[in-house]
């Protein structure tokens, strides 16, 4: 397939990254601010938009309606467009580009490079095509086909879910260097815990979290003390809080 992109800043990276793993697909892109010498640049969206079977709108919410602006008089006929745009939501699409095409949209994160992103999706309509796209995205991680009702909880948990656990694991990083090593040697050993507890918890699905937090904190002893701690100033709710706030503005973004 032919995949255009308008915008290729992070979430077009990662996407090219992963498609590009498949040799029968090619690219094309067009982008004000960050050019890509390693790709055919589009003239402009009207043509990237005529060539490309899919074309991804990976630019900033706050850019959508600009780009969509200039998408009107395109030639769409024969193109699938994608938002992975937080916020905007299939009826805004329509509103411009009309309903006769199919129209996709996506929430994903930055690790679809690595074939671990977890991506919400919803589409216009399921004609063959669009099963294709939906294809391509399993390649890169568990696709989960939601109503868009649910988009605004999913970005918050899932698109902006690395950003709120690597700022927890900086945490644990900064008390690391405590120790007396490096931050690059604090960096690796917060890895490391990071991949322990992921094969922990994958190997033992059978329990539940609850559980398993259970079996490392012995009674009356450190992980209880800190677990205690967590509990009694309320941590957990400050991160749905957090999470909330992240939902909430994924709403604004659409309105």
């Amino acid at each position: 397939m032919k995949h255009g992109f308008i915008g290729f800043g992070n979430i077009a990276h990662a996407l090219h990254a992963g498609l590009q793993k498949n040799q029968d697909n090619t690219f094309k892109y067009i982008s004000k601010s960050t050019p890509d010498e390693h790709l055919v640049a589009a003239k402009n969206i009207g043509e990237l938009a005529a060539w490309a079977d899919v074309l991804w709108l990976c630019v900033k919410p706050q850019q959508a309606a600009e780009v969509l602006s200039e998408l009107c008089g395109a030639d769409l006929s024969n193109t699938i467009v994608v938002s992975p745009i937080a916020g905007v939501k299939i009826s805004t699409l329509q509103e411009t580009l009309g309903t006769d095409i199919p129209l996709v949209r996506i929430m994903p994160n930055l690790a679809l490079q690595y074939g671990h992103s977890v991506t919400a999706f919803c589409a216009s309509e399921m004609d063959d095509d669009v099963k294709k796209v939906y294809a391509a995205l399993e390649t890169m991680g568990i696709v989960l086909h939601l109503t868009e009702d649910k988009f605004d909880l999913f970005t918050a948990l899932f698109g902006s879910g690395p950003a709120f656990l690597l700022r927890v694991l900086h945490v644990f990083q900064e008390q690391a260097i405590a120790l007396g090593i490096s931050e690059q040697e604090a960096a690796s050993l917060v890895l490391t815990l990071l991949k322990g507890t992921t094969a922990y918890l994958g190997e033992n699905k059978e329990q539940s979290i609850t559980e398993l937090i259970a079996q490392v904190a012995s009674k009356g002893g450190v992980t209880e003390a800190g677990l205690h701690y967590f509990d009694d100033h309320h941590i957990a709710q400050s991160l749905e809080d957090m999470i909330s706030i992240a939902k909430e503005q994924s709403a604004r973004l659409g309105t």
